[in-house]
């Protein structure tokens, strides 16, 4: 009896984000998915110099892929078996294979591109967030 009325209870209570309906009351009005890299975890980092190593490692793999791609060893039709699978050094998703195979220039990580940021509620690491972050 005692779970069910805490389930009550929490249903009562005022939504951080989300209306049902405009009338509903909410704490934000707007959500989002912020800011989205789709490589949380290099991408966000408490130590300036972990997210610098992985940032860099996973341009490097980046590069070594685009050099393959460049000399013909990487194309559309065998991408899938020919790219890293090791998510420690990169991880693929459709807009970094698409980038992959379009890109006509080696990326590089650039100190500049390191800001403060809000990654989960409470939680105030390092993060790069330029659209060439890979």
């Amino acid at each position: 009896m005692e779970k069910n009325n805490s389930r009550r209870k929490f249903g009562s209570f005022v939504r951080l984000v989300g209306r049902e309906n405009r009338n509903d009351i909410v704490v934000f009005d707007k959500d989002s998915l912020a800011l989205y890299t789709g490589r949380g975890p290099y991408a966000y980092n408490f130590s300036k110099d972990e997210l610098r190593k992985h940032m860099e490692r996973l341009i490097d793999t980046f590069n070594e892929h685009l050099e393959r791609v460049w000399a013909g060893e990487i194309t559309k039709d065998n991408l899938e078996e020919r790219i890293e699978r090791d998510d420690r050094k990169i991880k693929w998703d459709i807009t970094l294979k698409y980038k992959l195979l379009r890109l006509r220039g080696k990326q590089v990580y650039k100190e500049e591109n390191v800001y403060p940021a809000f990654y989960r509620p409470f939680f105030k690491p390092k993060m790069t967030p330029s659209k060439n972050s890979y």
